[in-house]
This record gives C-alpha cells, sequence and structure tokens, in this order.
C-alpha cells in the first residue's frame, strides 16, 4: 500500500495518491488506486480532478493476462 500527499508551496491547493495491491495467488494480482487534485489556475480555476483505477493481471510464466479500468473526471467546484 502507498499513500502521497502534496501541498503545493503557496498552500492553496492539495493532492492525495492512494494505491494497493495485493497478490492473491501466485500469478494472479489485483491492484487499486485513486488521486484527488484540487486545482485553483487556469485555464479552469477552482476545479478538482479524481481518479480511479482498477487492475486484474494473471502471469503464469512468459504470458501476461490483465484487464483494467480507469474512471477520470474532472469537476467544477
Amino acid at each position: 500500500m502507498a499513500i502521497g500527499v502534496t501541498d503545493h508551496f503557496d498552500g492553496d491547493d492539495m493532492a492525495i495518491d492512494l494505491a494497493a495491491s495485493v497478490m492473491i495467488i501466485p500469478g494472479l494480482e489485483a491492484r487499486l488506486g485513486y488521486a484527488h487534485q484540487e486545482v485553483d489556475q487556469s485555464p479552469s480555476p477552482d476545479t478538482d480532478i479524481s481518479q480511479f483505477n482498477m487492475w486484474l493481471g494473471y502471469n503464469p510464466n512468459d504470458l501476461t493476462l490483465a484487464i483494467e479500468y480507469d474512471n477520470f473526471e474532472i469537476l467544477d467546484r
């Protein structure tokens, strides 16, 4: 699991990243991720950016099979 928090130098904007990964059985791995950032700069002031990601992969020897879902939104406050 990883967590990251970033604050711009002026203290007005904040960003956070969360990620988790688990190996269910050898060769089968699942990952979840979420990121959120406040943006108060042009071209679109007062917006939030949000991203959610899921990934499931199976790796038997030299072959990798994976499926991924990603949702990216830009929200006006």
